[in-house]
């Protein structure tokens, strides 16, 4: 439904048919009317109607005040064999010598807004339209489809031969009105240009989602790393505390054999030795003697106490060299590189 904001709608219910090549173009035309509505007389049945009517009153932002009779998406008999195609503007004014007057700033603005809206709405195309030929399409005026103005190939836009509409004085501001219709557009966009908007901003939200799972996986990935290296971390400490562990055995065990080997030596070998260093005799024969039966006994005693020592050290450093050779894991498949 295309009923422009701020006009004052007075609904023609009876035109309901579609207008087919919606983005042909506008005609304007002159009511040769002063009222300030026309609603009454297009709302006779056979009288023509068009989309809207101009107001040469009010001014809002600069604009004249206008009326539509008919929704921009339906056709308003207004153009003969344009009308289902064309949109329709009246416009007051026109009587009697002011058929040659031009529109006032008022109604010029308001005219370029309603173009500037059916450019945006239906992508009509703000330029000129040349004549009333079916592939002519812009902003035109009645005067193009009447005789003997036509061209050649020309729709008849009414049965009224010779008919000036709207004044060559307002012809002339059609131009003007035109370019002033593209400045206004410049803040709006075209149907085609909406559309082309919403394709982009789909694909881009689409490949924006689609980005997102990639780097969600790649995040989920990078997370499971870092939990495995955590895991590894972990691993790695109990492993090494279990090297600190086995060191200390090893520095306990070699501590307690150091500790065996003198308490040997003083027992058996101290004592024998003293016994036999300082006869009564004198004579150090015996004490040879005693020295060298007494050494196997001695070196069989110390075995006897060191041995449990030397076991001690043997499994301390078993488990320090496991411990050493678990500290060497195979590194974790690094995660793909974010994008």
């Amino acid at each position: 439904m295309a009923i422009l904001s701020g006009a004052i709608v007075k609904i023609v219910a009876r035109h309901t048919t579609l207008r087919v090549n919606t983005d042909r173009g506008v005609c304007l035309h002159i009511a040769v009317s002063n009222a300030a509505s026309l609603y009454n007389y297009f709302n006779q049945p056979g009288n023509p109607t068009s989309h809207f009517y101009v107001r040469s009153t009010g001014n809002t932002n600069g604009m004249a005040d206008f009326e539509q009779y008919v929704d921009t998406k339906y056709r308003a008999p207004a153009n003969l064999e344009g009308n289902p195609s064309l949109i329709s503007i009246e416009t007051q004014g026109g009587v009697g010598d002011d058929l040659n007057n031009p529109w006032p700033a008022t109604m010029v603005k308001r005219l370029a807004w309603i173009i500037a809206e059916c450019h945006r709405i239906h992508n009509i195309p703000i330029q000129a339209m040349p004549n009333s030929r079916p592939e002519s399409n812009g902003v035109g005026y009645h005067r193009q489809g009447v005789d003997p103005y036509r061209v050649a190939g020309g729709e008849l836009w009414s049965t009224s031969y010779g008919k000036v509409c709207p004044g060559q004085v307002r012809i002339n501001q059609i131009p003007s009105i035109i370019t002033l219709a593209r400045t206004l557009s410049e803040d709006h966009m075209s149907a085609a240009d909406v559309e082309a908007l919403k394709d982009y901003i789909d694909a881009k939200f689409q490949a924006t989602f689609s980005s997102a799972g990639t780097e969600g996986q790649r995040y989920s990935a990078l997370q499971n790393s870092i939990n495995a290296a955590n895991t590894t971390l972990g691993t790695h400490t109990t492993k090494l505390n279990s090297i600190i562990t086995a060191v200390a055995a090893v520095n306990t065990a070699v501590a307690a054999l150091h500790i065996a080997v003198e308490g040997v030596a003083s027992d058996v070998w101290g004592t024998q030795i003293a016994d036999v260093s300082t006869p009564e005799s004198g004579d150090t024969s015996a004490a040879s003697t005693l020295l060298t039966h007494a050494a196997p006994r001695a070196g069989d005693a110390a075995l006897t106490e060191i041995q449990p020592h030397l076991d001690e050290i043997k499994v301390a450093i078993n488990e320090l060299e496991a411990a050493v050779a678990a500290l060497t894991p195979v590194p974790p498949e690094p995660p793909a590189p974010l994008a």
